[in-house]
This record gives structure tokens, sequence and C-alpha cells, in this order.
């Protein structure tokens, strides 16, 4: 993953690894994933999740990791809003510093749990209200492919009523380059879009 931005605030290492791709769609939700280790690595990613799901964390789980999540409640897909991650970033990197100078690991029942006390417990409630808070993704510059291909009368997109599956799937990635490059945005479901006109092709001849 591509790690955009690094920061450091006392005994905390904070890198972002969100990649300018898209997120979240019909049936997932965009999510921003913030992850803090005893040794100080602090790690911000984005994913996509399936709706009403959520993943395990283990380490979090055992005391060995603490784990922000934010999610969006609308559809998507999203990319990630540059500008704000990085204020965002800013306004964390203390609150984790104090978090993870206010942790200890302590054993229970035969396991290590971390502990945090009072005052990084509220610095632990901050940070979630700025992820909760901050608008870290954007629709700006994410385009449906039918809406781009229709804006250009679907001009040398190579489909024939006759196409077949695997030739629609052969050329989704050169056209999704190519439209993405010709837009300056981001254009995704190419595939349903190959699918959707040479549905409207056949349905042409068969009038």
């Amino acid at each position: 993953m591509a790690n955009i931005a690094r920061t450091s605030s006392a005994s905390v290492t904070l890198a972002d690894h969100i990649d300018d791709k898209l997120y979240g769609g019909d049936t997932f939700r965009a999510e921003i994933v913030l992850t803090l280790d005893a040794d100080g690595i602090a790690i911000l990613d984005m994913r996509s999740v399936p709706a009403n799901s959520w993943i395990e964390n283990r380490a979090a789980n055992s005391g060995n990791e603490i784990e922000w999540t934010a999610r969006t409640r609308e559809e998507g897909p999203f990319r990630p809003e540059p500008e704000t991650i990085a204020e965002m970033i800013a306004e964390i990197a203390p609150l984790l510093a104090h978090v993870h100078a206010d942790h200890s690991l302590i054993t229970e029942d035969f396991e290590l749990v971390g502990k945090l006390t009072e005052d990084a417990e509220e610095a632990e409630e901050e940070i979630q209200a700025s992820l909760d808070w901050a608008k870290w993704r954007t629709s700006d510059g994410v385009i449906d492919a039918i809406d781009w291909f229709e804006s250009i009368d679907w001009e040398g997109v190579a489909v024939t009523a006759n196409s077949t599956n695997a030739e629609l799937k052969a050329i989704v990635a050169p056209l999704t380059r190519q439209a993405s490059d010709a837009s300056e945005c981001i254009v995704h479901d190419v595939y349903y879009a190959l699918d959707y006109r040479r549905r409207q092709l056949q349905d042409a001849e068969d009038e």
C-alpha cells in the first residue's frame, strides 16, 4: 500500500497507508481504521467492508493493540479526501502519544491485557470523535462508467450485441484506464456498463 504521509509525536509514529482508490459500493461501506500497538506504531488505513458486518481485530481484543474505526452510512463508492486526512493526522497524533504514554500491560489470567489511565481514556474518546466527524472521504472525482460512456456516445467502446462475457472482461482494464485519464476521475463499474450497452444493443436488434 502507498505510504502517503508519516508523522511522529513523542513516542508514537503515525503512518498513512491510504491508497487513492474507491472504497465502499452497493453492498459495502467505506471504513477508516486507525490502530496503535504497544510499541507506539500507529497506522491509518481505509477499507471496504460488507454492510452490517464487522471485522475482528484479535490483537485489539487481546489488549496488544487499540483500534478505532468509523464507517460511512452511505453506500458510496468514495475516494479518500487527502486534505481532511492530513488535518486529522495532525489532530490525532498528540492524542495517540498521550494514549501510548499512559498505557500499561498487565497479566490477567495468564494473558497480557492493556490498561489506560483515565486521561488516556479521554484521549482515546477524542480520537474516536475525530474519526466519526471528519469528512475523510468524498464522492468528488468519482464517476459511474455508464454516465461517462454515454457522455461520449460510447465512442471507442468495442461492444456489440454478440460480445461474450470473456470479451467484455478483456477490455475492462484498458477502458477503465482510458476513461479515468480522459475524465480525470476514478471511473467505476466498467463491466456493468459494458453489459448494459450489450443488452441495449440486443434490445435494438429485437425491435
